[in-house]
C-alpha cells in the first residue's frame, strides 16, 4: 500500500497553491516600470503624427468612421466640436507622456486609457488596429498596477524604497502577448497561402507601410519565406507554453526579437514591432534587474578609474524641488495644457478658415484633366503579368530551391517555374528547351486559372535532349517573356 494516500488531493491542493504563487507573489514591479516608460512613448510617437488632423479625424467638424455605423448602430461616444476633440487629444498626448514619467501613475494610466478607447471608437478606418488595440490593453493593465512604484516621479516624490506588489498585473500582460501570439498562429494554420510563401511574397513587394530595405530582397528567395513561415506558426502556437523561465525564456523572446526586427526590415512596420519591444519588457524580474545592476556598478566603477586620471570639473545638476510636480500641479497643468493644444490648432489655421477667401473651395478640372481621368485603362501588357522565372535542380516545398544553368543528359532533372503577378487572368503558358537554331527540343504547357500565383513545369532529360546549349522559353499566350540560356552536359 502507498505510504501517501493522498497523493491525488495534494495534486489539487498543490495545483491552486502554485497559481496562486503565480498570481500574487510580491515583487517590485520592475518589469511594468520598463513597460509604463516604454509603450506609452511608442503610442505618442504615433498619435503625435495624427494632431494635425484631429479636427477632421474625431470630430463633428469633420468626417468620423465610428466601427458601429457598419452595423447600422449609433455610435456609442459623442462626436464634439473641434475644438474640444483638439483639446481631449492634446490631453491624451499629455497623459502619455506623465504616464510614460510616472507622475501620478495610475491617473495619468486611466486617462491614457479612457482617451485611447474613445479615439479609436471614433476612427476604425486609421486610429483603431491591431497596434492601438493592444497598446491599450497595456494602458488598461497600467491603471491598475503599481508601475510607478519604481523608476517613477511618484517613487522620486515619496523618497522611500521601492515598495513590491502583486504580480498579477504583470502576469495578465504576460498573457496577453501570449494569447495574441497563440491567436494570429490559429488564424495562419487557416490560410494555404501563408505556408506557400505566396502571402509574404507580395506583402514584401509592397510599400504601404514604410520603406524597408529587405523586402524587395527576400521575395527573389521565396524558400527562404516558405521556411520562415513554418517557423512563425510554431514559435507563436508555443510562445504561450514555454516563455515562462529557462531557456524557453530565452528562446522564445529571442525568436521574437527577430521576428519583430525582420517586421521592420521586410515589411516596413515601425510602430508595431517597438510595441511589442516594449511589451517584452513585462519579462523583466528581480533577477534580471539585480543583474543588470551588478554589470552597471562595474562599469561605473572602471569609468571612474579613467575619469580620475582626466582633469574634468565636477558638476551637479540643479534639484528640482519636489514642490513642482505635486498633484495639485497635475490637477490645474493639464487643463491648461489641453486648453493650449486648441489655441495652437486655432492659431494655426490649418484649413485656412480665417485666412484670404475663407476655406479653399473644389476648382472644376480642365477638360484635359477630365479626358485623362475617364480614359479607359490601359491594358496590362503581358509581360508584367509574371513576377520571376527561376530553373533549376532541386525543390524545397513548392519552390526551386536551387538555381542552376547546368544540367546533366540522361537522366537529369530540370524545374522551371514561374512566379505569376496578382490579378491576372486565365491564360495559357507553355514552357520551351529550345535549341540553338529555334527548334524545340522539349516543352511543357497548360492552361493557369486566375487564382493560381505560380506554375512549374518539370523536364526529363532524355534521349531527345542530347548534350549541348539550349535555352528554356517561358512563353505567355503565345509571347516569349521570359529566358534562362542552360546548358546540358555529359557528366
Amino acid at each position: 500500500m502507498s505510504s501517501r494516500p493522498n497523493d491525488r488531493e495534494d495534486t489539487f491542493v498543490g495545483l491552486p497553491a502554485r497559481v496562486g504563487r503565480f498570481f500574487f507573489d510580491r515583487e517590485v514591479p520592475y518589469g511594468l516600470a520598463a513597460v509604463r516608460i516604454a509603450v506609452p512613448l511608442v503610442l505618442f510617437g504615433d498619435m503625435t503624427r495624427r494632431w494635425p488632423h484631429v479636427r477632421e479625424l474625431f470630430s463633428a467638424d469633420g468626417a468620423t468612421a465610428p466601427l458601429y455605423i457598419n452595423y447600422g448602430f449609433p455610435s456609442p461616444v459623442p462626436e464634439f466640436p473641434g475644438a474640444v476633440a483638439v483639446a481631449l487629444f492634446t490631453l491624451f498626448l499629455a497623459t502619455l507622456l506623465t504616464t510614460a514619467a510616472g507622475w501620478m501613475t495610475r491617473l495619468s494610466a486611466s486617462i491614457a486609457f479612457a482617451l485611447s478607447v474613445y479615439f479609436g471608437l471614433l476612427d476604425m478606418i486609421g486610429t483603431l488596429s491591431k497596434f492601438t488595440v493592444i497598446a491599450t490593453h497595456a494602458l488598461l493593465l497600467l491603471s491598475v498596477s503599481e508601475s510607478g512604484a519604481v523608476w517613477s516621479v511618484d517613487a522620486w516624490r515619496r523618497g522611500t524604497p521601492p515598495r513590491a506588489s502583486a504580480a498579477w498585473p504583470r502576469r495578465l500582460m504576460q498573457l496577453l502577448i501570449g494569447i495574441v501570439y497563440f491567436a494570429a498562429a490559429m488564424t495562419k494554420i487557416q490560410t494555404p497561402e501563408f505556408f506557400s510563401g505566396e502571402q509574404m511574397m507580395y506583402w514584401t513587394l509592397t510599400h504601404l507601410n514604410q520603406w524597408h530595405p529587405l523586402g524587395d530582397e527576400l521575395a527573389m528567395h521565396p524558400t527562404v519565406l516558405v521556411l520562415s513561415a513554418y517557423i512563425t506558426v510554431v514559435w507563436e502556437a508555443v510562445f504561450l507554453f514555454t516563455a515562462w523561465r529557462g531557456l524557453g525564456r530565452k528562446v522564445m523572446l529571442g525568436l521574437g526579437i527577430t521576428f519583430h526586427a525582420m517586421n521592420c526590415l521586410v515589411l516596413g512596420l515601425y510602430f508595431f514591432p517597438m510595441l511589442f519591444f516594449g511589451l517584452y519588457l513585462c519579462f523583466l524580474n528581480e533577477d534580471d534587474v539585480a543583474w543588470f545592476k551588478r554589470g552597471w556598478r562595474n562599469l561605473r566603477l572602471r569609468a571612474a578609474a579613467v575619469t580620475r586620471l582626466l582633469p574634468l570639473p565636477s558638476v551637479t545638476p540643479p534639484a528640482l524641488p519636489r514642490a513642482a510636480l505635486s498633484p495639485a500641479v497635475f490637477v490645474c497643468g493639464l487643463p491648461l495644457l489641453a486648453g493650449a493644444g486648441a489655441v495652437a490648432e486655432f492659431a494655426a489655421d490649418p484649413y485656412d478658415a480665417r485666412t484670404g477667401d475663407g476655406k479653399p473651395q473644389l476648382r472644376p478640372v480642365s477638360d484635359g484633366e477630365a479626358a485623362a481621368i475617364l480614359a479607359p485603362t490601359e491594358e496590362v501588357r503581358t509581360i508584367d503579368k509574371f513576377f520571376s522565372f527561376t530553373v533549376g535542380d532541386a525543390m524545397f516545398g513548392p519552390y526551386v530551391f536551387r538555381p542552376v544553368d547546368r544540367f546533366v543528359a540522361d537522366g537529369g532533372k530540370l524545374h522551371a517555374q514561374a512566379v505569376l503577378q496578382p490579378p491576372h487572368e486565365d491564360f495559357w503558358v507553355e514552357c520551351q528547351l529550345r535549341r540553338p537554331d529555334g527548334s524545340i527540343a522539349a516543352r511543357r504547357s497548360g492552361l493557369v486559372a486566375r487564382e493560381r500565383l505560380k506554375v512549374r513545369y518539370d523536364f526529363l532529360l532524355g534521349p531527345e535532349v542530347g548534350p549541348g546549349d539550349y535555352d528554356v522559353v517561358l512563353v505567355i499566350e503565345g509571347e516569349d517573356v521570359a529566358v534562362r540560356p542552360v546548358t546540358v552536359a555529359a557528366e
